[in-house]
């Protein structure tokens, strides 16, 4: 049964950070998560989508959230706050969630897991993001072969 989309990314959010600081399998992350539980087949298929899908794309998220961290490094960001923004990315990227419910959701769960420092971060980066995304998706398909 499918659980409610908000408890999925915190969720994911759990299993990215344990992946991140570890370096476990998404597989392993999520069995930490439901160690009853057969993965991928008895979790919730947007939960192991999101673990699954935004591990997979690390090195394009990456970049793309350098690219708007104005004097920061990806490396130097909170363990939370940068799994924050790639869970945001993937979502927006390839799983075409409107931007402004990724961006809501992204700062929910910077009130829940951040600092109101970090949510405002988050937020000024992933909008900055959004909006490049957003013009790249107008451009003409030169970039796209």
């Amino acid at each position: 049964m499918p659980m409610p989309r908000r408890k999925a990314r915190e969720q994911a959010l759990q299993a990215l950070y344990q992946i991140d600081l570890t370096g476990i399998k998404p597989e392993e992350a999520l069995e930490a998560l439901y160690p009853e539980t057969p993965v991928p087949e008895g979790i919730d298929p947007f939960l192991v989508k999101l673990v699954y899908g935004t591990t997979k794309h690390f090195q394009q998220l990456d970049p793309l959230i350098q690219q708007h961290l104005i004097g920061w490094d990806l490396r130097r960001l909170s363990v939370v706050d940068r799994n924050i923004m790639r869970l945001a990315l993937f979502e927006m990227i390839h799983l075409d969630t409107p931007v402004p419910v990724v961006l809501d959701e992204a700062v929910e769960l910077a009130k829940t897991f951040s600092t109101d420092e970090g949510r405002r971060f988050i937020n000024g980066v992933l909008s900055s993001a959004s909006r490049h995304i957003q013009k790249e998706a107008l451009a003409p398909d030169e970039e796209q072969s």
